[in-house]
């Protein structure tokens, strides 16, 4: 009986020392945050659903007039973006002058209206995952530009860009 309990008690051993241990566990606690998944990501992929993200073009690029473009991003989980987009251009008193217009397929997104005396327009996500609208950029004859400021994650301003069309 004896020897019955120290071959359990030897094979017992070698399971345990045979273990594999996780590479998670193997960083020797050096807190090595790297390969963590952060849930507050905030990405702007060149097309997330309808295509032609601007907000994936470099800052100063110029807009194509009467295009279609998206304005998407895609949120980790706990992330949250708010947008304020100025107009910056000139607009002739009396006329129609350079603008932006939304169509009604935002995904994600909660559009504010238009401050007609401060040009400005907030654009707030109400969701995680991948949030997207239409846009397109009219000049009316008159050359047209904006600033975009981007609250990722923060009360404050975390990037800007500007177009131009």
């Amino acid at each position: 009986m004896k020897l019955f309990k120290l071959t359990i008690f030897i094979f017992t051993l070698l399971c345990v020392a045979c273990e594999e241990i996780p590479d998670d566990d193997n960083n020797n606690n050096n807190n090595d945050t790297t390969d963590l998944v952060k849930t507050d990501s905030i990405s702007y992929p060149e097309n997330v659903l309808f295509g032609n993200n601007f907000l994936a073009l470099d800052d100063s690029s110029i807009l194509v007039e009467a295009d279609d473009y998206e304005i998407g991003a895609v949120l980790g989980k706990d992330a949250h973006l708010k947008l304020v987009m100025t107009n910056l251009s000139v607009i002739p008193p009396d006329e129609p002058g350079p603008v932006w217009f939304f169509y009604m397929d935002e995904i994600g997104w909660i559009i504010g209206d238009y401050n007609e005396s401060s040009n400005y327009q907030v654009l707030t996500s109400h969701a995680t995952g991948k949030i997207s609208c239409s846009i397109t950029f009219e000049g009316f004859g008159y050359p047209g530009a904006c600033k975009i400021d981007f609250y990722e994650n923060s009360d404050t301003i975390t990037q800007t860009k500007y177009y131009f069309w």
